[in-house]
């Protein structure tokens, strides 16, 4: 309740700030857009609310198959945030995946996982950044300005991310 009251203000303040509704289209068309490919539905709608709060629109996914079907069939997001462990397809497979597919190599990618010890076993993962569950606020949207800004400075469509020159 107190997340959705402040993503409501949120919003608020900001729609405020537009004058026009040309203003506030533009706004929107501008917005970095986040895939999240969690399979607890819980996960989805905190991160969902949480990130789209300070101004990013936010698409989940159920699995990671769910996701490479999105991905193929939508317009690319600027961001990826995936779950490790999750039924029909793991996340370093979905990875493995993306690393297949120029199209998708320059998308930075946080790779979430309730459990330290696998992301340390899973070295090979070249995920751009790991976070640990439960996760903590400030360090997801660090890592997601960071990822974001970095991509952003790149004015080179095909500037690759560090962890997509590893995977390719």
């Amino acid at each position: 309740m107190v997340a959705i009251h402040f993503q409501l203000q949120y919003q608020l303040q900001r729609t405020d700030r537009l004058s026009s509704l040309a203003e506030l289209k533009n706004h929107r068309k501008n917005q970095k857009h986040i895939l999240s490919v969690d399979d607890s539905v819980d996960h989805q709608i905190l991160l969902k609310t949480l990130l789209e709060s300070v101004g990013y629109l936010v698409h989940c996914t159920e699995n990671c198959r769910e996701a490479l079907a999105l991905l193929h069939s939508e317009a690319l997001p600027d961001l990826i945030l995936c779950d490790l462990q999750m039924p029909v397809m793991m996340g370093d497979e979905f990875l493995k995946c993306l690393s297949l597919d120029l199209r998708f190599n320059s998308i930075p990618t946080i790779l979430i996982s309730a459990s330290e010890l696998l992301v340390n076993q899973k070295s090979a993962i070249c995920a751009d950044e790991f976070l640990i569950k439960p996760l903590q606020i400030d360090k997801l949207i660090n890592a997601v300005e960071r990822l974001l800004s970095r991509n952003s400075l790149s004015d080179h469509p095909d500037t690759k991310s560090p962890a997509a020159i590893l995977r390719s």
